[in-house]
């Protein structure tokens, strides 16, 4: 199972569009050396709508010894493409892992290809530092359980696409990576620590001259064994940033953005359902919260209220007030939904644009 970002590549001719980033969230190489990654089953969708994107996929290995969800949300950034996930996993049968494999087992993975021939690789080390290392054209594991830091983050950039190489394509559709949000994976007793993993490919090394490149957390000591009952829980968000002048300086922005200074909302009026996404549910058809965390455009819900009637929305923030609204032309600026409400209530979703310094910001709904 993984999920593909398309971002779209304007030209004179044509528009279309490329995929650059592929995250996967969890497979293994068996003892067997058959590779069991996660296979999608039902998908739940929560909210659809151009503010917010959630849903939850059902998955499982092929070979049905491990089964849970991933839950994703997405919102239409401006600055760069951004998913959140969260992964809830359980094996139900112990299971012996490759020994012909250097890293048998993988949680989340960014896997690129053609054409995006990425360069340099990095991630957060032990020490909470960024550390950067090389990528080259021969199969090569760069670093294969290495210690990360609290949070840490994981990225590929600076993708030459023919410009240098001689490449057969030339696409330049952003760099991939992600952060760490939350880890809680336990093997049995011992919890597992999470590692970095880095591994390249050349043209040589493939019937159809693909240059791969893969940036993975893997355990940070070697596993033999995966017991039954074995918890894999984490969530992350992936993304897709810049051109190929950039460096890593963004993924520790991105850090800070989003782990270190997580989200966090405090409800004066109403009730928090959730963080991420920041959900409120009204109280007599009011909520007064803060948000603070994040960053760029923050997906807010409110529920508990009446579809009959029109609902205003006023942010506080350093510069003053001001009251959301319809744009120039008029456009939505929320989103209705339904509930199980058994008297007819309904949920809303709008969108707030967090400040650049990072502060939070108050709201005010009523309808």
């Amino acid at each position: 199972m993984r999920l593909n970002d398309f971002r779209r590549v304007y030209s004179q001719q044509r528009v279309r569009s490329v995929s650059a980033i592929l995250p996967t969230f969890f497979g293994y190489y068996d003892e067997n050396d058959k590779y069991q990654g996660l296979m999608p089953a039902a998908v739940v969708f929560r909210e659809t709508g151009p503010f917010l994107i959630e849903y939850a996929v059902a998955a499982a290995t092929p070979d049905g010894a491990v089964s849970g969800a991933v839950h994703v949300w997405q919102v239409a950034h401006e600055d760069m493409t951004r998913v959140f996930t969260e992964v809830e996993l359980e094996v139900t049968a112990d299971l012996t892992l490759s020994t012909k494999r250097p890293a048998p087992l993988f949680f989340l993975r960014h896997h690129a290809f053609n054409p995006m021939a990425f360069m340099r690789f990095a991630y957060t080390g032990q020490d909470g530092k960024p550390v950067e290392g090389e990528l080259t054209y021969k199969r090569t594991v760069v670093v294969n359980g290495v210690p990360l830091g609290e949070h840490p983050f994981a990225c590929l950039y600076r993708a030459s696409n023919a410009l240098d190489q001689g490449l057969p394509c030339s696409d330049i559709t952003g760099n991939a990576g992600f952060v760490l949000l939350d880890w809680d994976v336990k093997f049995g007793d011992p919890v597992i620590r999470p590692g970095c993993y880095a591994f390249c490919t050349g043209a040589d090394d493939e019937p159809d001259g693909a240059y791969a490149r893969d940036v993975a957390l893997v355990p940070r000591e070697p596993v033999s064994v995966l017991p039954a009952s074995s918890q894999i829980n984490y969530s992350a968000v992936q993304m897709v940033w810049g051109d190929n002048s950039s460096d890593a300086t963004v993924m520790e922005q991105e850090r800070r953005r989003w782990a270190l200074d997580p989200f966090a909302v405090v409800a004066s009026i109403g009730e928090v359902e959730s963080t991420a996404p920041p959900h409120v549910i009204a109280a007599d058809g009011r909520v007064e919260c803060e948000v603070s965390g994040g960053a760029d455009w923050v997906p807010i819900r409110v529920s508990a209220l009446d579809p009959g009637l029109p609902l205003h929305v006023r942010q506080f923030d350093a510069e003053g007030f001001h009251d959301l609204g319809p744009g120039a032309l008029g456009e939505p600026w929320y989103n209705a939904w339904p509930t199980d409400d058994e008297e007819g209530k309904c949920g809303f979703t709008f969108l707030v644009k967090m400040p650049a310094d990072g502060a939070p910001v108050k709201l005010a709904v009523w309808q």
